[in-house]
């Protein structure tokens, strides 16, 4: 059939052929260069940003106790406890952000982790709402160096299983990040690895499907 047409006819099928593999391989592309792009703003908004917020409520964590300690210790009441007070509404902006963080994951995955994140939460507010009452009853008296001995003692004897419970589960709540953004990672390399070994694919199959159809017609020319 093919040696019933002529030379300017069997070179438009062939230009046809190249141009239809090229919009496919086109559009193909495109659509893999979206899920790609879609995993990694997946990667941005959870991980990155979810680590971040750990990261802050962390820093924000260990300052709190710092400045309960100053406090006790007998450093300017006044400012450390507007200090404090700060920090603490920056903790809770820092879990309301990380809960954001993990609206786009499937079901499953969000679940476990806004529980892990609520958790945190509560035992982390229940630790500083313990240190700030802590605080403000020392205000409310006359702060001399046995009262704050007194309170410092206190304090380290009586308020460390509530720190241990707020590390604990923050410590869970950073393994199960963790496990996240370990997860979005390997999928988002997937997916760029699997562009890549397809778009190499579907170029040498377009190639051999011409060269194919290149040597059955090889008397196009003669």
């Amino acid at each position: 059939m093919l040696s019933n047409i002529n030379i300017k006819q069997r070179l438009t099928v062939l230009i046809i052929m190249v141009i239809v593999s090229g919009v496919f391989l086109v559009f193909w592309q495109t659509s893999r260069l979206s899920e790609i792009e879609n995993s990694f703003e997946l990667y941005r908004q959870t991980a990155v940003v979810g680590e971040e917020d750990i990261l802050k409520i962390s820093r924000d964590m260990n300052y709190c106790s710092r400045l309960m300690r100053s406090i006790m210790l007998g450093d300017d009441f006044d400012k450390n406890h507007k200090k404090l007070l700060q920090r603490i509404s920056d903790i809770k902006g820092h879990f309301s952000d990380l809960k954001s963080s993990i609206a786009t994951l499937d079901a499953s995955e969000k679940n476990s982790l806004m529980s892990a994140i609520k958790n945190s939460e509560s035992d982390t507010m229940a630790f500083l709402n313990d240190g700030l009452r802590r605080m403000d009853e020392l205000g409310n008296t006359e702060r001399s160096q046995q009262i704050r001995n007194d309170a410092w003692d206190d304090y380290r004897a009586t308020a460390s299983p509530v720190a241990n419970k707020a590390r604990a589960s923050f410590k869970t709540l950073i393994s199960l990040e963790r496990v996240l953004k370990s997860k979005i990672t390997t999928q988002v390399e997937e997916s760029i690895s699997n562009t890549q070994v397809y778009t190499v694919v579907i170029m040498l199959a377009s190639s051999l499907l011409l060269i194919i159809f290149t040597i059955y017609s090889s008397n196009w020319f003669k």
